[in-house]
């Protein structure tokens, strides 16, 4: 893939478990990011994260959520608030 362009596919989230902190090295696109512990509470948001960037949730983040940039902002997510699976 080296030289060529990628343009990923829209998507709803990605979800990292056991992780704590990311890069957006390579990618071309913002993203939003919410770090939350294992009770699902968020500790962190990153909005629009741009390429090329690092991001930490710090000690007590369990699980790093990707979504789509704007998502955050759109949705009200604020540290504090607490996630449900569905």
């Amino acid at each position: 893939m080296i030289g060529r362009k990628f343009t990923a596919a829209p998507f709803d989230a990605m979800v990292f478990e056991r992780c704590s902190a990311i890069h957006c090295c390579w990618m071309s696109e913002a993203i939003d990011v919410l770090f939350v512990t294992a009770d699902l509470e968020v500790v962190k948001v990153c909005s629009e994260l741009a390429p090329w960037r690092f991001a930490s949730g710090g000690k007590r983040s369990a699980t790093v959520i990707e979504l789509p940039a704007g998502t955050v902002n759109a949705c009200g997510i604020m540290p504090g608030d607490r996630l449900k699976w569905k």
